[in-house]
């Protein structure tokens, strides 16, 4: 089952692997297995959904407006989630994704 995140914001790009993480342990733990994103080509997203381990799948110009109205390219990745992992970054198992604030992050 597919899930995925849409408009997500993050000023400070150290929170988008711990906000990406927690994302991740929810769709998994409901039940998700594919998680699909996208970002704008060439922006900083999109080397930290690599880092992340996201897979690209193609891009598309033209798919998006900046808020001064020019056109950019999107650029979608995919991965499949597993059971998450004990690691050295604290999990909160029970936080939901309506709780997930990637400004606290």
């Amino acid at each position: 089952m597919r899930g995925f995140a849409e408009d997500l914001l993050v000023k400070d790009m150290s929170g988008a692997r711990p906000m990406m993480d927690k994302l991740e342990s929810e769709g998994w733990r409901r039940g998700r297995t594919l998680f699909v994103v996208d970002a704008e080509t060439g922006g900083s997203a999109e080397g930290v959904l690599r880092e992340c381990g996201y897979v690209e799948a193609g891009t598309i110009p033209d798919y998006g407006t900046s808020p001064s109205g020019r056109k950019m390219g999107g650029i979608f990745f995919y991965k499949e989630l597993r059971a998450p992992e004990v690691s050295g970054l604290a999990m909160d198992m029970n936080m939901t994704a309506d709780e997930v604030r990637p400004w606290e992050l």
